[in-house]
């Protein structure tokens, strides 16, 4: 992953994002100090299967990264509506995000706690967080987290006419 840098202090000076650099503790800090910095959007390139650049909040980057339940809610704090926005090469939710990279069951249910709604919502490829969860392995407990709050996610159809079943036998 690139990224491009943004302006991340309260004077403008560009920085590297700090969820990049994996600095979570700092991340925390500056979502205290300055909570704009949860809704600053990030030009970053090649995240995930995007090949050019995309736009994300830090809300996204932490899905990808997963960090702890503390950085999370430091964020959603921060920026609660982060939690509601797509990034922009797929149309993906934080929620996506955190499926397709291996969100742990506790980062699910906060995800859900903040946008219960969520896991009814599909990406630009028609795809629900079930299937991004199925696609990649999600654990038990996260796919049953989403079943919860969505049961008909089981019969879903994304793009291409597949079910996240369909994802789970491809990949899982």
């Amino acid at each position: 992953m690139t990224v491009l840098t943004e302006p991340l202090c309260q004077d403008g000076s560009e920085q590297t994002h700090l969820t990049t650099l994996k600095r979570y503790e700092m991340v925390m800090d500056q979502c205290l100090i300055d909570p704009r910095v949860a809704g600053t959007w990030i030009n970053v390139e090649g995240l995930g299967s995007s090949k050019g650049p995309m736009s994300v909040l830090p809300i996204h980057l932490a899905c990808l990264m997963q960090p702890s339940d503390a950085v999370f809610e430091a964020i959603l704090d921060a920026f609660p509506e982060g939690v509601r926005k797509t990034e922009s090469a797929s149309g993906m939710l934080p929620l996506h995000m955190a499926c397709m990279f291996g969100a742990r069951e506790s980062t699910t249910k906060i995800l859900l706690q903040h946008h219960p709604d969520a896991a009814q919502v599909s990406d630009s490829r028609g795809r629900l967080a079930l299937h991004c969860a199925c696609q990649n392995r999600a654990s038990i407990f996260v796919v049953d987290a989403l079943l919860q709050e969505c049961p008909g996610s089981v019969r879903a159809e994304d793009r291409r006419g597949y079910l996240p079943l369909h994802a789970a036998c491809a990949f899982g």
